[in-house]
């Protein structure tokens, strides 16, 4: 008597949506003096939940030496307020969840706060240190998607990027104002905005992110990736992302050789990387064979979802500021690619931004002052200094 085994292969769907993630200290917060040992002032966040999934980004303050202690704080208290929002049936309209976010949001971070409040309970002190942080939010639900937040940075809905900007004089909207007592004079009105709402059915991509990917948003000269591209691309890959990006990030130097009958001369050009502020995204984008897993499509049934409300697209003033980001014709589309501060237009943020590094003072011998590229072009020209005079002596 023979048995037969055989062997039993099960399908694991695909998740609806691939999530991607960069974050990154900017160079100013390494070089000048005003914010070295700062750190990375951004954090990010993200979470599948029962009804829907989340991510999120949060930009501390400059200005603030332990604003990172802030947007952490921020990212582990949406993360938990979402979850609960999501899991209720039905689940609430963007409107009830940016009110409710706001609300146990603010809860949570004053009863954090308190226990290191003086005798009078005062805790503004605290958050002009700690609490002040933008934060943008994006909610992806069974039923509909939308960007939440308050404050500056950049958000896109099917690759349709949109700037959010500060007020006046570089104020972004902190919600840790209304921490405040008082709350500081104009800010009163500070809130959680639905910026933008589309049915998930008609989602392909939602992107959050800090103000500091401004310089990345476009492909710049020399370069063949942006943000723009991650929007738009197929089959993107986290670890591709996080080179290209890393690779943006970094400094270097470009050495020119110009020859001529007499001489030969080198000079040399320092290539900043491209993000002067801190820079951190997250990205939701559909899979090609991606499903909704049971729970979204068990509540889709029940409620008989199809298409909600009417879209609503933000405050008529984010029109002007929607972000041109074509793509050259000629791009070569990449088949293989998981915690920042108000810059002009993206697209005429420079390329590079000239930023002083600090060197030694007190030193006598002036080559320890050099990096080390800078020595080995002063070696460079020193040796063809050398050939020019020999070629001279010769004549």
């Amino acid at each position: 008597m023979s048995i037969k085994l055989t062997r039993s292969v099960s399908s694991v769907p695909e998740s609806l949506f691939q999530k991607f993630f960069f974050s990154r200290i900017g160079r100013n917060h390494l070089v000048d003096p005003r914010y070295i040992g700062f750190g990375n002032q951004d954090a990010f966040a993200m979470r599948d939940c029962r009804f829907g999934s989340v991510l999120a980004v949060a930009d501390g303050s400059s200005a603030a030496f332990e604003s990172k202690t802030g947007s952490c704080a921020a990212m582990r208290l949406v993360l938990n307020i979402s979850e609960e929002l999501l899991q209720l049936d039905p689940l609430p309209t963007p409107s009830e969840f940016a009110e409710k976010l706001q609300q146990r949001l603010l809860e949570g971070l004053r009863a954090s706060i308190l226990p290191l409040a003086g005798s009078d309970g005062n805790i503004t002190a605290i958050v002009e240190q700690a609490y002040y942080f933008t934060l943008l939010v994006g909610v992806v639900t069974a039923d509909w998607s939308a960007v939440i937040g308050s404050g500056d940075g950049f958000y896109a809905i099917n690759g349709n990027i949109i700037k959010i900007d500060s007020r006046a004089d570089n104020y972004p909207e902190y919600i840790g104002y209304l921490l405040c007592d008082p709350i500081p004079k104009g800010f009163e009105d500070v809130s959680m905005k639905v910026w933008e709402v589309i049915p998930t059915s008609k989602l392909k991509s939602i992107f959050v992110g800090s103000d500091g990917v401004g310089p990345v948003l476009n492909r710049k000269p020399n370069t063949n990736f942006s943000i723009k591209d991650l929007l738009t691309m197929g089959s993107p890959v986290q670890k591709d992302i996080t080179e290209k990006m890393t690779e943006l990030a970094e400094d270097g130097v470009e050495l020119s050789v110009v020859s001529t009958a007499k001489q030969v001369t080198v000079e040399p050009k320092q290539l900043r990387g491209r993000f002067a502020d801190d820079v951190t995204f997250v990205i939701f984008s559909k899979s090609a064979r991606g499903v909704m897993n049971r729970d979204w499509t068990d509540y889709r049934n029940r409620h008989r979802v199809d298409s909600p409300a009417p879209l609503y697209t933000g405050p008529a003033s984010l029109e002007q500021n929607k972000v041109e980001t074509s793509i050259p014709t000629d791009t070569t589309e990449a088949t293989d690619l998981g915690i920042s501060k108000q810059q002009e237009n993206p697209a005429d943020v420079p390329a590079e931004e000239k930023v002083p590094i600090p060197v030694p003072v007190n030193v006598e011998d002036e080559e320890l002052q050099l990096n080390w590229w800078e020595k080995i072009v002063a070696w460079v020209k020193k040796f063809i200094a050398s050939l020019n005079r020999d070629s001279q002596s010769k004549q």
